[in-house]
């Protein structure tokens, strides 16, 4: 997971840093332990993640960033100090590579809890990095703003988030259980729309999956849609689950 989750959530001008200056502290003949010390902590890290259950997000690891910066800028030195060598390409490599991570730092702003590098940033539903990798509530206010510039004063809700919603400034809601539908004004987290409660458990992992088959009206940030579901009275009722039996809920594979 940890691995992914770097992988996909780091600005590829540092991920590319990091990696050279990790194999220059192991494979170069002259070891410098201000390079070494922090590549092979970050090898560590990774590598006692591995075996972690808890796989509810890359801030679990968060701290492996100042040791990645300083294994980036440690290759950066390691490359400066040579521009005799190679004046230009030298140059236009450090200039394009810090340059590439302050365009893609950015870019993002202010949505950096949501951010993926181009390797995943179009397809950011398709990596089962939710939790705070994607949606942590910060789009809650958003929606709040949003609602009250289309003068919306009802609707139906499934969002992720741990704020008391009752406090959030929101029209009159109503939160919607799985499978249950419903039509008018209906804001939807990614995260149940994709998965269900997969975070958690794997009982309902198509609840709330029949929105997907209605174009949202508006995506509010990155992790919300807002979707209107014209009055059709045959959907007003609660689907049952595809199964008549309820299934044992399973283990979660995030934890």
């Amino acid at each position: 997971f940890y691995w992914l989750a770097v992988g996909v959530k780091t600005p590829l001008a540092l991920l590319l840093l990091t990696s050279f200056g990790i194999a220059l502290a192991l494979f170069s003949s002259k070891r410098d332990w201000r390079i070494m010390a922090p590549a092979v902590s970050v090898l560590a890290i990774l590598a006692l993640a591995m075996v972690v259950k808890v796989n509810l997000g890359i801030r679990h690891i968060l701290f492996i960033y100042p040791l990645m910066s300083l294994t980036a800028i440690g290759f950066s030195a390691f490359l400066w100090e040579r521009r005799r060598l190679w004046p230009q390409l030298v140059a236009l490599t450090l200039l394009g590579l810090f340059g590439w991570q302050i365009v893609a730092s950015a870019a993002i702003h202010p949505d950096y809890i949501a951010y993926f590098n181009e390797i995943a940033s179009r397809h950011k539903d398709d990596y089962l990095l939710f939790g705070c990798d994607l949606d942590c509530g910060q789009d809650l206010w958003r929606l709040t703003h949003t609602l009250k510039a289309r003068g919306i004063t009802r609707l139906s809700i499934k969002l992720e988030t741990s704020a008391d919603l009752s406090r959030m400034d929101l029209p009159p809601f109503h939160v919607l259980e799985p499978y249950e539908r419903a039509t008018g004004w209906v804001a939807a987290s990614v995260l149940f729309t994709r998965t269900g409660r997969a975070m958690w458990d794997l009982s309902d992992p198509q609840g709330w999956a029949w929105l997907n088959a209605y174009q949202p009206v508006q995506q509010v940030g990155n992790t919300i849609r807002l979707y209107y579901i014209p009055e059709d009275p045959a959907a007003l009722h609660r689907v049952p689950p595809p199964h008549s039996q309820q299934a044992p809920r399973p283990t979660s594979p995030y934890y």
